[in-house]
């Protein structure tokens, strides 16, 4: 009892109208803003689940500035300077010039990340957007 059965997470994620009254993790609007105004383009890029892909897309337009939305379970395809992801199998698929940044959550706290070459964020704010910044034209600009 209490426990979540698998077909109970995967009716839960495929919910249509999931994300409608969802609200953006602290600080993240400020941290994308950051970046939209020192010029970076900004694309999400996710897997989704039955019809909550709308649901999805509209609450990433409605909080975030946004280029573009990548519906996709294979996210190392899109071409991307920085990767910010929640599960470190996502971003060990990107290739070693892309600055990748596994965020902090719940099911990924035993992950070593340095092990990985993996940077690992705790928060995501306007001071670690431009930590980011200044990380990426230090140890990966061209």
């Amino acid at each position: 009892k209490g426990l979540t059965t698998e077909q109970a997470a995967r009716h839960f994620w495929k919910m249509e109208h999931i994300y409608d009254h969802a609200s953006p993790l602290e600080g993240s609007v400020g941290a994308l803003e950051a970046f939209k105004q020192a010029g970076w383009d900004i694309v999400f890029a996710s897997h989704v689940e039955g019809s909550h892909s709308l649901s999805k897309y509209n609450f990433l337009k409605r909080n975030f500035p946004m280029d573009g939305f990548m519906a996709t379970r294979e996210k190392h395809f899109l071409r991307a300077d920085i990767v910010i992801d929640d599960k470190a199998e996502n971003l060990l698929k990107f290739p070693s010039d892309v600055f990748c940044i596994l965020m902090d959550a719940p099911h990924n706290k035993d992950v070593d990340t340095e092990g990985l070459g993996l940077y690992r964020l705790h928060s995501f704010n306007e001071d670690t957007a431009e930590f980011i910044m200044r990380y990426w034209w230090r140890y990966y600009a061209k």
